[in-house]
């Protein structure tokens, strides 16, 4: 199952927001996913794997394997569904991603 981590500062009311919408559009789509909230602080220390993807609201240089995007769209709503999308993309291309409908 692939691991979502949403990080900003305080991991309280940005990474929640991010959270439910990330929640929402993988319910949509029927992919689960393991969602973690956390300070940016501590990504580097959740993202330890090739098919993780990390989600960030505060942009600091992180040395991890996951793919990080920058989760600024989903507060603005600018470029929301692109990045949206790009998110879907990466999960359904991961190794660790099984389709709902196969065994």
């Amino acid at each position: 199952m692939p691991k979502i981590i949403i990080a900003c500062g305080t991991a309280i009311a940005t990474s929640t927001y991010v959270a439910s919408k990330i929640k929402n559009a993988l319910e949509k789509e029927n992919i689960s996913a393991d969602i973690i909230q956390c300070r940016i602080s501590e990504v580097e220390n959740l993202a330890d794997e090739e098919g993780d993807i990390v989600i960030t609201t505060t942009m600091i240089p992180l040395n991890v394997k996951a793919k990080v995007f920058n989760g600024i769209p989903f507060l603005t709503g600018i470029g929301e569904d692109a990045l949206l999308r790009d998110i879907l993309k990466e999960i359904k291309k991961s190794k660790i991603y099984k389709h709902p409908k196969s065994k």
